[in-house]
């Protein structure tokens, strides 16, 4: 499975590589429900995490198709 995660992974790089659950129950405590009510397990790797922080601060990017958006849309 891959898994996109945009934006600054700040002290949870290492989470993620190493726990992906963890690190994404982090930022998104809401998820194990819905990875739950969907019947979805949990990655067990994230292979590419991309950081916009620097395309949002120069050309004003903001990416619509995030984690975010999909557990919104999802739950």
């Amino acid at each position: 499975m891959r898994v996109l995660v945009t934006g600054s992974t700040g002290k949870l790089g290492k989470a993620v590589v190493e726990n992906p659950e963890e690190a994404i129950l982090k930022l998104y405590p809401k998820a194990e429900t819905i990875y739950a009510s969907k019947n979805w397990s949990f990655p067990d790797s994230i292979d590419r995490v991309y950081v916009t922080k620097k395309a949002k601060r120069i050309l004003g990017f903001e990416p619509k198709f995030t984690f975010d958006y999909l557990l919104r849309k999802v739950f």
